[in-house]
């Protein structure tokens, strides 16, 4: 199979859905009487254009009556005037095509080929505009496989992906995955949908709704596909309220997934920060701010190194799962829980009232690893961590989520003079 020659690109402004592939000359070659004769080649002498201008690896678009619209490029013949691409493409006279120039909307029916059927491993989408969605960027339905592809905005701002009504942005079955960056997601007033949801994928320098933004999804982001697996990085996620039970950052719901690792993130006006179901999840060096319960897990789980601040129930709660029978690999419970900071805290630092007594130190850390910070927060159930109380608030301003360190005595001044010898 031929690579891609670089990014697909698309401009709902300046791009178009009937003339341009979205990958190849920048000004797109057009034409309108491409000879389909059930080959991979594609004859376009009776439009007499020139095709000195396409190189190997761009994109084909024909639009077909049916069945396949785009195909890389495999080779050139500026003779003869055909293109041969890598797939085999339907019998039809009188098609129009385009090689290049970029493509306008994600939601154009043939648009969306490049995420299914016609997508090819190494496929990189790239919109420079904002998308609005009519319905969710399928990629399934369950039991169907589609390659690997990255998605991403292009330059320094997020782009944003609107969905116009009640569903999720993004919807992956079981075994499709893919590469998404940044992106903004954006729901509509009221929805009680999700911006992510299913699959394998690496979510990297987004961002799900705005800071108090009506339109914020229920839930950002979720792993509820069997044999899932979700890694969250540099990401913003923003919710409808702490009271809106059903409100959850991170979602990871189905047994024998891997689950879902979030690194450097802000989970914010959810009711659960982090829930799992049925399979354990990583939360590092993470701030969850204005949640009823910060994190919920049901099998093993970690959070290390986090912030927990205005969590009006408890801040991490274990519980036992109820699969334990059926997956014996998630009968200990183990819960590694060091370095974190909570601020504000109603409930519990910890609640394990309801997990197995299979906690030990050995299982949670070691030595000054497992200390944890407290200031306006105190509880233990099930277990007792090693912790210090703050007699100060250590942040900055919490309250509008600068949590850089203070320098107040007993407060972020216990913080900055702590340290760690390494090595040992």
């Amino acid at each position: 199979m031929t690579s891609p020659n670089g990014p697909i690109l698309f401009n709902s402004t300046t791009g178009s859905d009937s003339a341009a592939s979205g990958l190849g000359p920048s000004v797109a070659l057009i034409g309108s009487s491409a000879e389909l004769d059930g080959t991979s080649t594609v004859d376009m002498s009776y439009d007499g254009v020139s095709l000195s201008s396409i190189s190997v690896g761009d994109l084909l678009f024909c639009d077909t009556t049916s069945g396949r619209k785009f195909s890389v490029i495999a080779s050139i013949d500026t003779i003869n005037e055909t293109i041969t691409t890598d797939d085999t493409w339907g019998t039809e006279s009188g098609v129009s095509w385009a090689v290049g120039g970029k493509r306008s909307t994600f939601d154009h029916a043939d648009s969306r080929l490049l995420f299914t059927s016609d997508a090819k491993a190494g496929f990189t989408i790239i919109t420079e505009s904002d998308q609005d969605l009519t319905s969710a960027i399928l990629r399934g339905p369950y039991g169907t496989s589609y390659p690997y592809i990255t998605l991403g905005g292009s330059g320094s701002t997020l782009k944003t992906l609107t969905a116009t009504g009640n569903f999720n942005c993004i919807t992956q079955a079981q075994n499709n995955s893919m590469l998404v960056y940044n992106l903004k997601f954006v729901g509509s007033a009221g929805n009680t949908s999700r911006g992510f949801d299913g699959g394998r994928a690496a979510i990297i320098k987004c961002q799900f709704g705005d800071d108090g933004a009506a339109t914020n999804h229920r839930t950002a982001v979720a792993s509820s596909v069997y044999s899932g697996g979700i890694q969250v990085r540099n990401t913003a996620m923003y919710g409808q309220g702490a009271s809106v039970s059903s409100g959850m950052g991170v979602h990871s719901t189905y047994y024998a997934a891997k689950g879902v690792s979030v690194f450097d993130c802000l989970i914010k006006d959810f009711y659960y920060g982090v829930y799992s179901n049925t399979n354990g999840f990583q939360l590092t060096r993470c701030i969850i701010q204005n949640a009823t319960i910060g994190t919920r897990g049901n099998n093993a789980f970690g959070v290390d190194s986090c912030i927990f601040s205005s969590i009006s129930s408890d801040a991490i709660v274990a519980v036992k799962t109820t699969y334990d029978e059926q997956w014996p690999i998630y009968q200990t419970g183990t819960v590694v829980f060091t370095r974190n900071i909570f601020c504000d805290v109603g409930g519990n630092v910890f609640n394990g009232s309801n997990t197995t007594s299979a906690f030990s130190e050995t299982e949670l850390g070691y030595g000054d690893y497992v200390t944890c910070y407290l200031y306006n927060a105190s509880g233990f159930t099930g277990i007792t961590f090693p912790s210090v109380t703050l007699t100060a608030d250590p942040f900055i301003d919490a309250t509008n989520s600068d949590f850089n360190l203070n320098t107040s005595a007993g407060g972020g001044a216990v913080l900055r003079s702590t340290n760690y010898t390494l090595g040992e």
